[in-house]
């Protein structure tokens, strides 16, 4: 009986150690699941603020871009009807371009057929004038060959008359370098005979012979001539 006593009693104490860790557990449970749900409560909040501040965020730029929309759409506007001015004005611009140049082309091709018509004319002119001139600078060209014809039987004529004169004027001077030498000759054997004869006559004076003689020997031999 004190056996199981005892064991009743282990078996006690142990159900209340269990009890008493499951009241334990549950009372961390509940804690813990209280902080979760207010997690989960201040998140909810936060994204319903976050929900509102975007949802403003989105009406704000909502009725932005509508006015945006509309302001494009006024500019697209008044960018077309200023385009549309220009090109107006283009094409008035154009139409009076085109009217002046019309008047200046009138004016050109009139301007240009007087010209033309006063070009043919002068052409005209001017061929004639060729012709004139042409005939004229061919008698002038026949007339100088003339010349130059006579000019080459003229030059000719003074290359013949220039070959005899130049053979006389070579025979002359010829016969004159001929005449020279005999001249210069005869002056050479001139002068050696006047040398010779000097030559002589001082060994006549120096030896006393022939007339240079002194008077003594010639009276001698005269004596003895007599004998």
């Amino acid at each position: 009986m004190e056996k199981r006593g005892r064991l009743l009693t282990e078996e006690n104490e142990r159900i209340r150690t269990i009890a008493t860790e499951l009241q334990r557990a549950i009372v961390d449970k509940k804690a813990s699941n209280e902080k979760e749900e207010e997690r989960l409560t201040g998140r909810l909040t936060s994204m319903r603020d976050e929900t509102e501040r975007l949802k403003l965020i989105k009406d704000v730029e909502m009725r932005y871009v509508r006015a945006w929309e509309k302001a494009r759409r006024e500019q697209n506007v008044l960018r077309y009807e200023l385009e549309m001015d220009e090109r107006q004005e283009t094409l008035n611009d154009h139409r009076i371009c085109e009217r002046n140049e019309n008047c200046v082309n009138g004016a050109l091709t009139r301007y240009q057929t007087r010209r033309m018509a006063f070009i043919k004319n002068r052409i005209e002119q001017w061929r004639q004038r060729y012709d004139r001139e042409g005939e004229m600078h061919e008698k002038q060209i026949c007339k100088v060959r003339n010349e130059i014809e006579d000019a080459r039987k003229y030059l000719e004529k003074l290359t013949t008359e220039y070959r005899s004169n130049q053979q006389f004027i070579d025979t002359y001077l010829a016969e004159q370098a001929a005449l020279k030498r005999q001249k210069e000759h005869e002056v050479h054997v001139e002068r050696s005979t006047i040398r010779i004869q000097a030559w002589w006559r001082g060994i006549m004076v120096r030896r006393k012979l022939g007339p240079y003689r002194p008077e003594e020997k010639k009276k001698k031999r005269a004596i003895k001539t007599k004998k």
